[in-house]
């Protein structure tokens, strides 16, 4: 008889970094962050039991302060994400969150430094698999725009964020989305948890979709540059876009890079 096995969030106590690519004693990382708002115990569950809304199943797995993978160093998990980028995700999800109830009343608008904040939501999308590939375009790319304070975003991504009130939260990397019966094909990778998702989108899109809003058009290579964004009120997304295709369409993904959790 076999047994399922748990899902596979702990790499080796040492090995190459998914950030800096460096081999080096390899710590936990909690995606997303502790200090965002609601984050306790969550069960990780694989990608077709998150889409069925089946919380525990015989490989899920129970994290008591929430997510975390063995797959980066001290240095990226410490001095670059928990110091510098991190504080700038916790602080635009607690304003969504402050402003969550009054969102149907009023507009939300928000206050931030993108390029503190992409990096962020980028640095734990790339912590998020365990034995990173170290090739394909989507994963070079990033890894060399984290480390690079001063980069903007390679040409050709995009990144996009919406509000997400649910109480759950998913990663995917690197996921094909058709529409329209094969019109046009996407490549993407995303991160949700309440309140928010982001998807960074290679490509351009053309198809319709929710009401999302961009944020690379914000970036400008200065880690302290302010900005302020807008979101809408109407047409938002639903609980299982993008992971879940419409019915002229299709995703295609590597289960081993798409995971969902529920928050308990």
């Amino acid at each position: 008889m076999e047994f399922p096995m748990r899902l596979h969030t702990r790499g080796p106590v040492e090995g190459p970094c998914n950030l800096c690519g460096e081999f080096a004693r390899l710590t936990e990382d909690h995606i997303p962050p502790k200090g965002v708002p609601r984050v306790g115990q969550a069960r990780l569950v694989e990608l077709d039991d998150f889409v069925r809304g089946q919380k525990a199943s015989s490989s899920s797995r129970l994290f008591k302060n929430g997510v975390q993978y063995r797959s980066i160093c001290a240095t990226c998990n410490n001095a670059r994400l928990g110091a510098r980028y991190d504080p700038e995700l916790i602080a635009f999800t607690r304003q969504l969150d402050e402003q969550l109830p009054k969102f149907r009343y009023l507009p939300m608008t928000l206050t931030l430094r993108p390029d503190r904040l992409v990096r962020s939501v980028l640095g734990h999308l790339l912590a998020h698999t365990v034995d990173m590939p170290e090739e394909g375009e989507v994963f070079v790319d990033l890894k060399a725009y984290f480390m690079d304070e001063a980069a903007r975003l390679p040409a050709g991504y995009q990144l996009w964020c919406w509000p997400y009130p649910f109480n759950d939260q998913l990663v995917i990397q690197a996921m094909g989305r058709m529409t329209g019966l094969g019109r046009e094909f996407l490549t993407m990778s995303l991160i949700k948890f309440y309140p928010v998702g982001f998807i960074l989108l290679k490509g351009e899109w053309t198809a319709s979709r929710p009401a999302l809003t961009r944020l690379d058009h914000l970036l400008t290579g200065d880690l302290d540059a302010q900005a302020t964004l807008t979101l809408p009120r109407s047409g938002l997304a639903p609980r299982g876009f993008p992971e879940s295709p419409d019915d002229d369409g299709a995703v295609m993904l590597n289960t081993q890079m798409a995971r969902g959790a529920f928050r308990i």
